[in-house]
This record gives C-alpha cells, sequence and structure tokens, in this order.
C-alpha cells in the first residue's frame, strides 16, 4: 500500500526527531547493556525525552499528555525507532497496556491520576497477572477480590510479575465474580505485601514474585464495572 503524503510527512518528521534527539552513543552499532537496572534508567530518560518532544503516547488524547495520531503513525513511528535502535521507554507496561485500558474502560478520574504521570516518565507499572497454577491462563485466576466496607480485601498468589523491583504501581488482574464466571478484571493497587526477584530465563532479573497472599484497596482502583467478563484490556 503507498503511502499517503501526510504519511510521508510524518514519517520525515519523525525520522528527523528521533535523529537529533537519540542520546549519545545510541543507534545502529549501540549494544543494550546486560545490567537491567541500566537499561531501565536509560529507558526513563528516554521516555521522558519523548514527552517533550510530543512523541510518548501517540493515539492519546491530548489532555493526558498524548498526541493525535493514527494506526499507521504509530507504526511509522515504531518502524523509524527501530531502524535506528533508540532505547525503549522503561515503563512499557503503562504506556502500552494499563494506558489504553483506562482510555477504553477506566473513569476519569483514572484517567486523569494515572495517564499524565505514565506519559512523563514519572512512574512505573508492572502487571501482576499469572499464578502459580495459571500462567497465561487468565481465565483460571483464582486470586478474588471481595467488598469488605469500604475496602477490597484482595486474596491470592502471584508469580511472574515482571519489572515489579522498580515499578511503583501493579495492575492487578482477579476474579471479582463467582467461582464459575470467567470474567476478572484490572485493578490499580499500591505497593504489594511483597516482592523479590527471580533469575530470568536468559539469566536477567526481569522477572520479580509476589510473595504476599492479602491486601487492600479502595474500590475506586477497580477498572470497569465488577462482574464485567469482557476482554480487561482491548488489543494493541
Amino acid at each position: 500500500m503507498a503511502a499517503t503524503t501526510a504519511e510521508t510527512r510524518f514519517r520525515a518528521e519523525a525520522r528527523d526527531w528521533l535523529e537529533s534527539a537519540l542520546p549519545g552513543g545510541w543507534g545502529s552499532e549501540r549494544r543494550v547493556s546486560g545490567e537491567l537496572a541500566t537499561r531501565i534508567a536509560e529507558g526513563r530518560a528516554w521516555q521522558r525525552k519523548l514527552y517533550e518532544g510530543g512523541w510518548a503516547a501517540l493515539g492519546w488524547p491530548e489532555e493526558y499528555g498524548g498526541r493525535p495520531a493514527t494506526a499507521t503513525e504509530r507504526l511509522i513511528f515504531a518502524e523509524e525507532t527501530a531502524r535506528l535502535r533508540a532505547p525503549e521507554p522503561a515503563d512499557i507496561f503503562g504506556l502500552y497496556i494499563l494506558g489504553p485500558t483506562l482510555l477504553a474502560i477506566g473513569s476519569e478520574e483514572h484517567r486523569r491520576r494515572f495517564l499524565p504521570p505514565i506519559v512523563r516518565g514519572e512512574t512505573m507499572w508492572c502487571e501482576t497477572f499469572s499464578e502459580p497454577g495459571a500462567g497465561s491462563d487468565m481465565a483460571n485466576v483464582q486470586t478474588r477480590a471481595r467488598r469488605d466496607g469500604d475496602e477490597l480485601v484482595i486474596s491470592g498468589r502471584k508469580r511472574w510479575n515482571s519489572l515489579a523491583q522498580f515499578a511503583d504501581w501493579t495492575m492487578l488482574l482477579c476474579r471479582t465474580g463467582p467461582p464459575e464466571s470467567i470474567g476478572a478484571r484490572p485493578r490499580t493497587v499500591d505497593d504489594g505485601p511483597g516482592r523479590s526477584s527471580l533469575e530470568g530465563l536468559a539469566g536477567s532479573d526481569f522477572i520479580a514474585r509476589c510473595s504476599g497472599t492479602t491486601t487492600r484497596s479502595q474500590p475506586r482502583s477497580v477498572a470497569g464495572r465488577r462482574g464485567d467478563t469482557r476482554a480487561p484490556y482491548p488489543p494493541r
């Protein structure tokens, strides 16, 4: 499919900005640091620069720090970023999973509270989805949230919480309906009851484990409606 004139201009704009903004030492020959903490620090700095240039959240509304962009324009920017081997933003879960989720099903309070700090690179998110008996099988999630007065009591065990050791917040997927239901909701909760690093398959500490079994959260932290059986976040 031939690119439109607008898309050609967008590619040129993106390429010019990336080439001028790329940190020293990065480029086609750049070798990524083997230390995860170093990569996260580099990613935070790059994410802030993306925000300042207006490129951090393409397709998000401007009121939350984004910039209007079509799906094709987002693909073009990704292609140019890959071509130059630019750093990856540190908060991949906030930018690529939580942000689109809150734009789709979150409340206005969620969006105004969480999205601008994500775009600016001021917070880090991890995802707390997988469990010992439910790896990527989200329909088999056993962690539950029940109402207790003005709080939600969340009981269960999670594992494979990628980047938890660097995160300020987590997206917790838990069951809110009866045992036979397949509905589960992502919930935003503060620091978990316990986190520890695990060695990843490639020898890195990209993965962490949540060691607690019970924590509490506020009902206003729920994204979506209780018992809603729709997909917890939209396709990217």
